[in-house]
């Protein structure tokens, strides 16, 4: 955002919120921190943000609900239900088919712990714990790298500013059965 268009966001926030200062150097720290958003982006933030608050907003509250809202997949699928796409696709593809049906970061979680080896453990509840602590680390790091300026992004997150690669199918035997 510009300038003028942060100072017309902090205005807007001080007529929800008491105390929020809209003055020259308020704006400008404001603007150099929110340059890379849009004001729809930052209107749409607001909105979240005042139907969610009752406290003024950070700049990284700002830049935080900006992510959700860019990244609503990441933001809206907790461990449990990325566990589900997992489970589903266990039992939907077999011991030889290909899971095609994960979410990115669903799939990349599988991919640290290894498809064959979620698929042929024995102890499942100890692969589930494991799989919802690997998924909740890549989601809380993409809502990170989602609230980050693309320049710092880039820097910080050098593996997600270039995309996500192509993952590799491993088959497994559907859940519900074992090993002879």
């Amino acid at each position: 955002m510009t300038p003028t268009e942060t100072a017309d966001f902090l205005a807007l926030m001080a007529m929800i919120w008491r105390g929020v200062v809209v003055d020259e150097p308020t704006v400008a720290v404001w603007a150099r921190f929110l340059s890379d958003i849009t004001p729809e982006e930052a209107g749409a933030a607001l909105e979240l943000l005042a139907a969610t608050r009752t406290f003024p907003p950070s700049i990284a509250e700002v830049r935080q609900a900006v992510a959700r809202l860019r990244a609503p997949e990441v933001a809206r699928l907790t461990a449990p239900e990325a566990w589900e796409q997992v489970r589903r696709e266990i039992a939907r593809v077999g011991s030889y088919g290909e899971p095609t049906g994960l979410a990115p970061l669903v799939r990349r979680a599988v991919d640290t712990l290894g498809w064959r080896e979620i698929c042929l453990s024995e102890n499942p509840e100890a692969v589930r714990r494991q799989f919802l602590e690997v998924y909740e680390t890549y989601r809380r790091r993409a809502l990170e790298a989602a609230a980050v300026s693309p320049a710092l992004r880039a820097r910080l997150f050098p593996d997600l500013a270039a995309g996500e690669e192509a993952p590799v199918p491993v088959p497994c035997r559907p859940v519900g059965t074992r090993e002879a």
